[in-house]
């Protein structure tokens, strides 16, 4: 069992519709995430209302959820193993929704995704990389002796930064333009795949 999740009376799965063209990830919760069940409650609430309101979105359009799914909070920074051992609840939710766009945020988030999903391309650094969608297509991948598509449906990973260490007013507008590229892929959608 998870080390994290070992004393831990409450988990996040996420929040929102499950039939949706996006989903929002971010690295992991905190307390009043683990509480309510609902993402970007804690720290991060502020800043992820204003970007999905400049926007023009709603907690309604889209699902929310966490690579990790316990709470870090009062514990020492979880080891990236954790992050792997968590990963496949959140693929498994990944694959139910087929979301068009993944937004991920923060560089756990996105470091997760590529490498679950099995992007090959160099990826520059979040500071470079934020912002530009990354299109992943599905990959053969060998579970229990059978090749499989993973992920098994096409979609574009936008990545920007934790919202819980964003610090400054131009990395605000950077995370509210992001969600922005975010919304407008959606809108483009029969274009791009």
């Amino acid at each position: 069992m998870c080390p994290l999740h070992s004393g831990t009376s409450n988990h996040l799965s996420g929040s929102g519709p499950s039939e949706t063209d996006l989903v929002f990830v971010c690295d992991a919760i905190g307390d009043h995430e683990s509480s309510t069940g609902i993402p970007f409650m804690g720290k991060s609430k502020d800043l992820f209302e204003q970007a999905i309101k400049a926007n023009g979105l709603t907690r309604n359009d889209f699902f929310a959820t966490s690579c990790l799914k316990c709470s870090i909070a009062g514990k020492p920074k979880p080891a990236e193993g954790f992050f792997e051992i968590c990963a496949k609840h959140l693929f498994y939710q990944l694959e139910l929704i087929k979301p068009l766009v993944i937004c991920a945020m923060g560089p756990i988030a996105a470091k997760v995704i590529l490498k679950e999903y099995r992007y090959k391309e160099p990826v520059k650094s979040l500071a470079e990389a934020h912002g530009q969608p990354i299109l992943i297509r599905p990959r053969s991948k060998v579970v229990n002796y059978k090749k499989i598509k993973v992920p098994s449906f096409k979609f574009y990973l936008v990545p920007t930064f934790n919202l819980a260490a964003v610090d400054n007013y131009t990395k605000e507008q950077v995370v509210i333009d992001d969600v922005g590229v975010a919304k407008a892929l959606i809108n483009f959608r029969t274009i791009l795949i």
